[in-house]
């Protein structure tokens, strides 16, 4: 394959553009995020546990298991968080083994204001495009995550 034909091949794969721009957004979030000293990843685990605390215990393994990350990653993850006071780690009476998340008035706090900042960055990344397109792009990408997940 020649290097024009192989520019072409990558200009036109729909799987390089969706990584660019996958990378593109994460990058820009953080950038957001920076002043407030949080991450995007972290700002997902606060509202993860926000959204499911009420069912019950929250663990590390459910953390890697939503954001699909490995163990290390989620244990850096959560030992920065635990060290800038978002969340805290409680062992379990029942089970010593057994560790739970939960989320801190200050975890509280900037959950608050990322989420606010997610909900206005997505709506600035939609300006100028149909709803129509919105929604067709939206079943597109699920379409795409299920045959990830094949």
């Amino acid at each position: 394959m020649n290097n024009t034909s192989r520019k072409n091949m990558l200009d036109d794969s729909m799987l390089v553009t969706l990584h660019k721009i996958s990378h593109q957004i994460y990058i820009k979030h953080n950038e957001l995020l920076l002043e407030h000293d949080i991450t995007v990843q972290q700002s997902r685990v606060l509202i993860f546990i926000i959204l499911n605390k009420e069912n019950g215990p929250i663990s590390q393994k459910d953390i890697e298991n939503h954001m699909c990350l490995k163990g290390s990653s989620v244990s850096s993850l959560i030992r920065t968080m635990i060290e800038k006071g978002l969340i805290i780690k409680k062992k379990s009476l029942e089970d010593g083994r057994f560790c739970s998340l939960d989320i801190t008035q200050k975890g509280m706090e900037l959950d608050a204001i990322a989420l606010n900042i997610l909900k206005e960055y997505g709506a600035n990344l939609l300006v100028d495009i149909s709803e129509d397109d919105i929604n067709q792009t939206k079943k597109v990408l699920k379409l795409i995550e299920k045959n990830i997940n094949k």
